[in-house]
């Protein structure tokens, strides 16, 4: 299925996590328009792939971690003819890819099958207007050892693809966050509480509230968040909220791996608190 991307917006069978990473990288390129496909590579295509990202990177464990078990095999024999010339590597790849489709069977003839289960496969294309190759070294530079991506690989073709794969543990960064908080007050009684932050992100970025109970815990407050920040280089999240007596408090935290928890480091209030993604 073809999907445009107009003002940084994304309709149709995309996954929410994989259409949330393209938003931001598109944001960060500072390009508003693209058309993303779903599409699974031919056998050579996805040796071609995975031959490019496996030997572009320091530490294969963790791309191994992110394929099915059919795939790893074709890492393993990768890793044990990586010396070879490339055209030999990229035969024998080819041809465990072929072997490993033999074995799952039901007349699957494409590598998208093989570790379907952990992987996304997309193709994204981007439609600059004007200065298209500026364009495309922004976008190319965006997903440069991005952490959210298994890899990536460009193509020569006229206007210009883009490959991606993404794990599929990948969650959505936008959603309700529900964490409990402690927090010592000046004459020593701990105090301990609950809080829902709700995030979204629209056509310029991700906005959210923040609610927690009043003192007297006879109600709700809630707070829009100010300077909301998200980076997923660093996988940071920095913001701001007035308090209930409407002083401001300045807030930082860092997602972990697949963003379902977030592990705050700083809090002006001194409060300290867990936050995990609800599912």
């Amino acid at each position: 299925m073809t999907v445009p991307l107009k003002a940084q917006t994304l309709h149709g069978a995309v996954p929410s996590p994989v259409r949330e990473l393209v938003l931001d990288v598109l944001q960060e390129a500072n390009i508003s328009s693209a058309r993303m496909i779903s599409r699974r590579r031919s056998t050579h295509q996805e040796a071609a792939f995975m031959f490019r990202v496996l030997h572009g990177s320091n530490n294969t464990g963790a791309i191994q971690q992110r394929y099915g078990t059919a795939a790893r095999r074709v890492i393993d024999l990768y890793l044990a003819h990586k010396t070879k010339p490339r055209a030999v590597v990229l035969a024998l790849m080819n041809a465990e890819i072929q072997k490993q489709i033999v074995l799952l069977g039901e007349g699957r003839t494409e590598f998208g099958f093989v570790g379907s289960s952990k992987v996304h496969k997309f193709v994204v294309m981007p439609e600059p207007v004007i200065d298209y190759a500026g364009y495309l070294k922004r976008f190319e530079t965006s997903l440069h050892d991005h952490p959210d991506f298994i890899g990536w690989q460009g193509s020569a073709q006229e206007g210009r693809t883009y490959h991606i794969e993404v794990p599929k543990t990948l969650k959505t960064i936008s959603g309700l966050w529900r964490g409990r908080c402690r927090i010592t007050l000046a004459d020593g009684e701990e105090v301990r509480y609950r809080q829902v932050l709700k995030l979204k992100r629209n056509e310029t970025g991700y906005y959210g509230t923040r609610k927690s109970p009043s003192h007297d815990g006879e109600r709700w407050v809630t707070s829009p968040l100010e300077n909301l920040t998200i980076d997923r280089r660093s996988k940071r999240i920095v913001y701001s909220y007035r308090g209930e007596k409407g002083n401001r408090i300045q807030i930082a935290g860092t997602f972990n791996e697949d963003y379902n928890q977030i592990a705050f480091d700083k809090n002006s209030s001194n409060a300290k608190c867990k936050t995990r993604k609800r599912l």
